[in-house]
């Protein structure tokens, strides 16, 4: 019975910790710039306004900095600035690569779900500004 103790005290922290969670974490830090669509360059903004949407607001000066984003958030960005439009107000996100290991543990693709381990973000994200006429 002692000798079982080990193997299935691994199998069940296996089994109950998500594969995307333990191998990238839960949380990921993103790069925001604020550059105009057309040129690609940078567009000064006095801040960026990032509503998460369950940790509150996070200001970045002048339009350029890193924020830490909870995976599974959505949170939007406000980036006002006379004279110009933002074009996309969410950072897109995609499936993260560790997930596909929840194929092997199929209970921690629960655990991956619940935290939001599932997703990722860009590491960089321009937000698109667009120079209105006039």
């Amino acid at each position: 019975m002692r000798r079982y103790l080990p193997v299935s005290s691994l199998l069940c922290v296996a089994g109950f910790s998500g594969c995307a969670a333990l191998l990238s974490g839960t949380s990921q830090s993103v790069q925001i710039e604020t550059v105009d669509n057309q040129t690609a360059t940078f567009v000064p903004v006095q801040s960026c306004r990032i509503t998460h949407t369950e940790e509150g607001t996070t200001l970045i000066p002048h339009g350029r900095g890193i924020v830490t984003i909870k995976r599974g958030d959505q949170p939007t960005i406000l980036c006002p600035k006379p004279g110009y439009e933002q074009l996309a107000t969410q950072i897109p996100t995609s499936i993260n690569p560790f997930m596909w290991l929840d194929v092997l543990f199929w209970p921690s693709f629960i655990v991956d779900i619940a935290t939001g381990a599932y997703q990722k973000y860009p590491a960089y994200y321009p937000v698109q500004m667009h120079r209105k006429d006039g």
